[in-house]
Parts: structure tokens; sequence; C-alpha cells
């Protein structure tokens, strides 16, 4: 599975966008904006929401929810309830 950063790269490759372009697109600085692709710093909630709005992608909100607490923590009471059905 890749991580956030590499999504972020791939998805601002497809759309045909440099670093900076998006970067200043949403209020950060290009350097972050590598930082972040390369995984070398957690994307913050507040950047990912202007990330989310400007690529207009529910697809990118659900793979940086993925990793959070609350999500793996519905995804293991799923597991267990299928467990209990099966």
């Amino acid at each position: 599975m890749q991580g956030i950063g590499e999504t972020l790269r791939r998805l601002r490759a497809c759309r045909g966008k440099d670093q900076w372009q998006v970067a200043y697109a949403i209020g950060i600085s290009p350097s972050m904006m590598c930082r972040y692709e390369l995984g070398q710093i957690k994307v913050p909630p507040d950047v990912m929401a202007n990330l989310i709005r400007y690529y207009r992608s529910k697809g990118l909100a659900t793979s940086y929810c993925a990793g959070c607490p609350v999500q793996q923590a519905a995804r293991e009471m799923q597991i267990r309830e299928l467990g209990r059905v099966a």
C-alpha cells in the first residue's frame, strides 16, 4: 500500500502540475509540499483539506483517513462483527 505522500505525488503528476503550482494554490511553500510528498513529515488536517478541495478528490480523503485512529478502530470493529457472523 502506498503512503499518502506517494498518493499526492501521483495525483499531482496526473494533473500535470508542478509542486510549486500546487503549493502556492493551497498556501504552503514548495519545500513543504516536497516534504509531504517524500513522506518526511505528516500532512496536517488543514493542509489535507486544502489539497482535497484543490484536487476535488474524495479518494484522497479516503486515503488520508485510512491511517487515522478513528478509521482504524472502525475497521477493527467491522472485522470483529464479520467474525461473529461467520
